[in-house]
């Protein structure tokens, strides 16, 4: 007698398997490659909308020379490198200023500072903070409703962490 399943019910599959009814098994594939083109080799990189078209795209830092430089590729195309003041490295993207673009949020090994670098620009703006953080230590998002993002820099040597606000 053949057995009869409800929609949504598992059959056996093998002999530790099991799967819902009707439902193929997963195939392996492998992921489509794509390359970014570069000026040099990123020591660090970020993912976010920067040009608030909704899709994300790809924000790269690197030091040559005693040069800090960014790179930007919105839609995965390359746009010139431009220089920072400060050995910055690359943390969270979010929307600081709330226009909807988002911006790199920054914090170097010399002085214990967290910037906010706005893309569109380039400009920045830097926030002090009472002691060194790292790019982990870097968090954004909106914590108080107003449409902008807020930074959280927790401290390497504090058990405490500064949350910046952006809309103040």
């Amino acid at each position: 007698m053949a057995a009869s399943h409800a929609p949504g019910s598992s059959t056996t599959a093998g002999p530790h398997e099991r799967r819902p009814a009707g439902r193929r098994p997963l195939e392996q594939s492998s992921p489509a490659l794509d390359s970014l083109s570069s000026s040099g080799s990123p020591q660090a990189l970020a993912v976010g909308d920067i040009d608030g078209d909704q899709k994300d795209d790809v924000v790269g830092q690197r030091a040559i020379n005693g040069l800090h430089l960014i790179q930007t590729w919105p839609n995965l195309i390359a746009t010139p490198e431009f220089a920072t003041a400060n050995p910055d490295m690359v943390g969270p993207i979010a929307d600081i200023d709330g226009d909807g673009r988002g911006d790199l949020i920054t914090t170097d090994t010399v002085d214990p500072a967290v910037r906010a670098i706005f893309l569109d620009g380039p400009c920045s703006q830097a926030y002090a903070v009472t002691g060194p953080t790292t790019t982990a230590l870097l968090a954004a998002g909106d914590l108080d409703g107003d449409g902008k993002a807020d930074i959280v820099a927790g401290q390497t040597q504090e058990a405490v962490a500064a949350i910046l606000r952006s809309g103040a």
